[in-house]
């Protein structure tokens, strides 16, 4: 069966091969510790290869950030496709670097041949660059398929007006979108965003809001899904959301570079669940939400 070869796959530390499995949380970044900016130029294939020699200087850092590092992993561990986000476009404190981190990103989806998909990041400090950039998601040869939101390093919780561009953009134009939630939202705040853009599917990073509420947010919205990457998670606390809210409404994610991929993808292929709630979690939800983008 299949669920028995992925477990032994797992368990022999060899890439899951029998799942296409999607990933809908990872990130690029092109810090001082990062190589993405060397490879981007018009010599891509030999820049690629050159860069493997002097990767162990990379992997004694605590968060490497380079693109290669990133698609090592995902080789090693059999992830199939990733949806990232440019750390640089995150924590820009200038327009320039905004829009260069989005370029960088365009790059690296090209330069994988688009295994790499692209958020767009609504940085609400840059409002008027954001909607800017929002308007590549229409462009197919873009490679960006939904947008990310990172309410916490922007310390902007989804209440503030600042976001009432974004919303009024996915009334005409509902694409996925990614939130790693302020530490005062809430709940009810979040479906009060996700019920006024009922065709938009947004993801909640990180568990959030966690056992006590997830129930609660996924019935009230039937357009809120939950990504289950975490740095730290309970023993069961994947099996009992499954129980809380069901395998159709969790999607797989690791957070890589930040955190391991291999470890985030045993909390799933080593779970006590059955064979289609893993394969909902690892990609069948996941194909399904972003399946416009898949065709393109």
């Amino acid at each position: 069966m299949l669920d028995e070869a992925i477990r032994a796959r797992t368990l022999r530390g060899q890439p899951i091969d029998s799942c296409p499995v999607f990933d809908v949380h990872g990130h690029i970044g092109a810090s001082r510790d990062s190589l993405v900016g060397e490879i981007m130029d018009s010599n891509c294939d030999e820049k690629f290869n050159s860069v493997y020699v002097n990767l162990e200087q990379q992997r004694g850092i605590s968060w490497p950030r380079a693109l290669p590092l990133l698609m090592e992993a995902m080789n090693l561990t059999g992830i199939n496709r990733m949806v990232f986000s440019h750390l640089d476009a995150i924590t820009a404190r200038t327009t320039d670097i905004y829009f260069k981190a989005h370029r960088e990103a365009e790059e690296a989806i090209w330069f994988t041949e688009k295994r790499l998909l692209g958020y767009v990041v609504y940085a609400p400090h840059f409002v008027e660059s954001s909607l800017t950039q929002l308007k590549r998601l229409k462009e197919s040869s873009s490679g960006f398929v939904g947008v990310k939101l990172h309410c916490e390093v922007h310390d902007v919780r989804i209440s503030d007006e600042r976001f009432n561009g974004l919303f009024e953009h996915l009334k005409d134009y509902p694409c996925p979108v990614l939130i790693h939630a302020h530490p005062l939202d809430t709940p009810l705040e979040i479906a009060r965003r996700a019920k006024s853009v009922p065709d938009t599917t947004f993801i909640m990073a990180h568990f959030w809001p966690g056992e006590h509420m997830a129930k609660f947010l996924t019935q009230e919205c039937p357009n809120v899904c939950i990504d289950i990457c975490a740095s730290k998670t309970p023993l069961g606390q994947l099996e009992r959301m499954v129980e809380l809210v069901g395998s159709s409404r969790l999607l797989y994610g690791s957070d890589a570079t930040y955190l391991s991929l291999g470890a985030q993808l045993a909390k799933v292929t080593l779970a006590d669940l059955t064979q289609a709630e893993k394969e909902a979690i690892l990609f069948q939800n996941a194909s399904h939400i972003f399946s416009e983008y898949l065709t393109r």
